[in-house]
């Protein structure tokens, strides 16, 4: 039985990530909504119940050894918990000019055989040689383990410590040059099974490395009217179509939550939408192989990664869209 108590902790552990929380509770984010929504519409103010409801929606007796009046307690919970649920952390990246490009990668998946390493090598002189001052990874830097049946036969690097010294000591790096990142479920395997964030530890290691948390993250870039980038490792495989998931995660967005540009990792494929619900959409490609796993699928892994420099008007919607991707085509026989 999850308490009350434990969504609030898993809440705070997550930093408000509604798909950490459902897999940290092990249930769906549809079943977790339905808590959230059951906890912030009752008790009443003159009765606490911190268990679940039965099955008939009927509300548990109240523990014995509680007092019969917790009404602070019951309104600080509901604070708390809606705080949590609502609320969006932005980051604020105003040290970064708001005309300047910024360059998108994600899917390295260091560890794994088959990362392409020279290939996030030659992105980042690229970064360099056009004037690129902040990185943003879409997730999934390491390759992580025991992601499907297999996948031990495809890792160089077995274990945290092994995949986070390999990031730390060979993930490019250039002066000028921040990466700011999330972790995808790649990387959450390792907090999965031993409570492991390698985003902390990568972060703590490398200064021109700033960890964002799991899943999802948006930013504000510029000071002067920013705009606004969310950048998002979801969840499933690649659909028939590839800018499906895309759309559907656009489409999913809530109007106060939207951003200017929605890059996403987690499919390996790499895909431009201009004008969904007035976010620019794309996804950012890869830089691992593709994988015998992926093979039987069998999906294709899109290897590149993106320039940007979207140009924002007074009513803060994207006028103009100056994206490039460069393609990292593999050699021929």
């Amino acid at each position: 039985m999850i308490t009350d108590d434990a969504i609030i902790a898993a809440y705070n552990k997550h930093d408000k990530t509604v798909i950490g929380v459902a897999d940290d509770l092990g249930i769906s984010e549809r079943q977790l909504q339905r808590r959230v929504k059951r906890i912030l519409n009752g008790p009443d103010a003159n009765q606490i119940n911190t268990r679940p409801r039965s099955s008939r929606d009927e509300p548990t007796p109240t523990e014995p050894d509680q007092p019969p009046d917790q009404s602070e307690e019951v309104e600080r919970l509901r604070k708390q918990l809606a705080d949590l649920h609502s609320r969006q952390t932005i980051h604020a990246h105003d040290f970064y000019d708001k005309g300047e490009p910024v360059g998108i990668v994600s899917d390295t998946h260091l560890g794994s055989n088959y990362c392409y390493l020279e290939l996030l090598e030659a992105a980042y002189d690229v970064f360099a040689d056009n004037g690129v001052r902040a990185v943003y990874h879409c997730g999934d830097l390491l390759d992580g383990e025991n992601m499907y049946r297999g996948q031990v036969y495809e890792i160089s690097h077995h274990g945290a410590d092994e995949q986070v010294k390999l990031c730390v000591d060979h993930y490019p790096s250039r002066d000028g040059i921040t990466t700011h990142f999330i972790t995808g479920n790649h990387d959450q395997s390792f907090y999965k099974r031993s409570g492991v964030d390698v985003g902390k530890l990568i972060d703590a290691a490398r200064p021109d490395m700033n960890y964002l948390g799991p899943d999802q993250a948006m930013i504000e870039i510029g000071n002067d009217k920013p705009w606004r980038l969310m950048i998002m490792h979801p969840s499933g495989g690649t659909a028939y179509a590839i800018s499906y998931k895309a759309q559907k995660a656009i489409e999913s967005l809530s109007g106060g939550r939207k951003p200017n540009v929605l890059a996403l990792g987690h499919y390996h494929k790499a895909d431009f939408l201009p004008a969904c619900r007035n976010v620019c959409g794309i996804q950012a490609g890869c830089f691992q192989r593709q994988t015998p796993y992926m093979a039987t699928k069998p999906t294709p892994a899109h290897l590149g990664f993106w320039i940007l420099d979207p140009t924002v008007n007074p009513s803060k919607l994207v006028s103009r869209f100056a994206g490039e991707f460069f393609a990292g085509y593999e050699e021929t026989m």
